[in-house]
């Protein structure tokens, strides 16, 4: 059963296809590499050091929210940002920041946990605060706020997709689910030309 595979893995198999080829910047990438960038240009950002292996070029250390700084001059064709956008304390200045350091047309792939997701509404509904809750998380985006998000930074969102629906919660095998029901959603958002 090739479609029974962890959020995780399906998620960043997703995220790598729609970065597609050119250079490419992972932020956050420190805790959870994406092994599906191997064979590309990938340079790997995260505010910790950590031990360079494939699929990353260059690790640069440094935080999100000076990706400007960070970065200095270099352009991407795509910057992937995988469950980052909620642990920032201004998701507005990161996005505009991206669109920044973009080459015209480059794309920026996000994802975020969805709390449209049935377990996680029900954790809320009755105050369960053991699952599906962090005070790592500064936000929790729903569909349409990632697009106001993305829009209001001068970027175009293309596409959203839901990544899967665990089998049962704590599970690590998860159904393919669209964006209402996924537990995770991946956006492509992209750079006028």
């Amino acid at each position: 059963m090739r479609w029974l595979v962890s959020n995780e893995e399906r998620r960043m198999r997703r995220m790598a296809r729609l970065a597609g080829t050119g250079e490419i910047l992972d932020v956050g990438c420190a805790a959870l590499p994406n092994r599906y960038l191997q064979g590309r240009a990938v340079v790997g950002l995260d505010r910790e050091r950590w031990p360079l292996a494939p699929p990353y070029s260059q690790a640069l250390v440094g935080d999100a929210d000076t990706l400007p700084a960070v970065v200095g001059s270099r352009r991407f064709d795509a910057i992937v940002a995988g469950e980052v956008l909620e642990h920032l304390e201004n998701p507005y200045r990161f996005v505009r920041d991206c669109r920044e350091v973009l080459r015209p047309g480059g794309c920026l792939v996000l994802s975020t946990p969805n709390p449209l997701h049935p377990p996680v509404l029900l954790c809320e509904a009755l105050g369960i605060r053991r699952l599906f809750y962090t005070e790592e998380h500064l936000y929790y985006f729903l569909p349409r706020w990632v697009r106001r998000v993305v829009e209001a930074s001068g970027l175009e969102l293309e596409r959203q997709e839901g990544v899967g629906f665990p089998v049962l919660v704590g599970s690590r095998p998860a159904v393919p689910a669209p964006a209402a029901l996924s537990y995770q959603v991946i956006y492509l958002a992209r750079k006028a030309r």
